[in-house]
């Protein structure tokens, strides 16, 4: 249950991210939008069907690997670096976006223990079809998200708290290590 909780959480914080970037006011927002849609919903299915695919051992031993968490921490390190080069940065409204159209691999492994839960064992077979719904669900409750955000917030531009949050989110990656049993969601209830 801990580790649906530390998904949950991460999960979280990619959710704010989205919104708060995808919601502030900028230039060409509806190509944004569409850009996202689109990526997310390959990165998410991907993940997703890609983990259901492999036998479970397999999947373990995988998500255990070192070379599996070196590469983790260094991407969200790179994610965290460039938010906070935004952030200092001019202009940063027009490239701050730019991090989240980047697949976050704390999000898509989060993702897969949420959907793992979700959907329970049984459901591995289904793989595919679970990544496409999970996508599906992830990028209309972003796309709500912004919506919202966007009626109630009409034209606010906080680039120094987008970029924070950005970089909050960036920063889960190697911020969650001291997890280090993460992976025991494999032999779920």
């Amino acid at each position: 249950m801990g580790l649906l909780i530390c998904a949950g959480c991460v999960l979280s914080l990619f959710f704010l991210r989205d919104v708060f970037v995808l919601g502030a006011k900028q230039e060409h927002v509806t190509l944004k939008l569409l850009l996202y849609a689109i990526l997310m919903f390959l990165y998410l299915a991907g993940a997703i069907g890609f983990a259901y695919s492999l036998p479970e051992q397999r999947e373990l031993e995988l998500l255990r690997s070192r070379w599996v968490w070196v590469g983790v921490v260094a991407f969200h390190l790179g994610l965290w670096r460039f938010a906070e080069q935004m952030k200092r940065g001019p202009r940063a409204e027009r490239r701050l976006w730019l991090t989240i159209v980047a697949p976050a691999p704390m999000f898509l492994l989060s993702a897969i223990v949420v959907s793992r839960h979700i959907a329970g064992a049984a459901a591995r077979s289904n793989g595919l079809a679970i990544g496409l719904v999970a996508s599906i669900a992830w990028i209309a409750l972003v796309l709500a998200g912004v919506l919202m955000f966007r009626t109630v917030y009409r034209g606010w531009e906080d680039w120094d708290c987008v970029a924070d949050v950005t970089a909050i989110a960036s920063w889960t990656g190697f911020s969650i290590l001291p997890f280090t049993g993460l992976f025991e969601w494999l032999q779920f209830s």
